[in-house]
């Protein structure tokens, strides 16, 4: 029994650290997307760039911000299967 209960800490653990590298890469990957866009607007403005390509740099910039919403909330969800883990209370 005790032997099962380990393993299912270490697990929430292991998973907890993981979630937490994605959502360091996600959130990096969100401020290189909004940077980008602010750079294409500029582009726009001075010519440099179509409507289409500044409304794809747009789409994407929404993505990575979807995506680091949904990372956030995958290493909350790891975080809260560990405390269940290890027998604490959610708050």
């Amino acid at each position: 029994m005790k032997d099962g209960l380990k393993l299912n800490v270490e697990k929430a653990y292991l998973t907890k650290q993981a979630k937490a590298s994605v959502l360091e890469e996600k959130l990096k990957a969100q401020t290189l997307a909004t940077d980008i866009l602010e750079k294409s607007k500029e582009m726009y403005q001075n010519q440099l760039m179509t409507m289409s390509d500044l409304l794809l740099q747009s789409a994407n910039e929404q993505k990575a911000r979807a995506e680091s919403i949904m990372a956030k909330y995958e290493f909350t969800l790891a975080s809260a299967e560990l405390q269940l883990a290890i027998g604490q209370e959610l708050n």
